[in-house]
């Protein structure tokens, strides 16, 4: 009876493997499109601040290429961390490169993408 088990439990524990690995892939994912989305928002800040006079850069902030030219923005993400070798703005949308968690590879142009 166990060798029976043994033989038909085999594809349970393949399949709770795929599981493990689908939902991993998935959060990585979404930790790259938020991400994306801190990087927007302290973008649109930027902006603001920039325009009032009011802009001071943080302990610990990113380095933006935003259309050529780099920019130390205060990003705030809370999420897991993201590490991209390249983070851009080109006429006001993020680019993302190099990114990786958990082992995956992405990039981002509008939307996560595995490399």
């Amino acid at each position: 009876m166990g060798l029976i088990f043994f033989l038909c439990g085999c594809g349970v524990v393949d399949e709770e493997i795929d599981n493990i690995s689908s939902t991993k892939y998935g959060l990585a994912k979404n930790n790259v499109s938020g991400y994306a989305n801190a990087v927007m928002v302290a973008y649109t800040e930027y902006q603001y601040q920039s325009a009032v006079g009011n802009y001071e850069v943080m302990d610990g902030s990113t380095v933006v290429n935003i259309d050529g030219v780099d920019v130390n923005l205060n990003v705030k993400y809370y999420g897991e961390n993201v590490n991209c070798s390249s983070v851009s703005i080109v006429s006001g949308k993020v680019k993302l490169d190099g990114c990786s968690i958990y082992g995956y590879d992405f990039k981002y142009d509008g939307e996560a993408i595995q490399k």
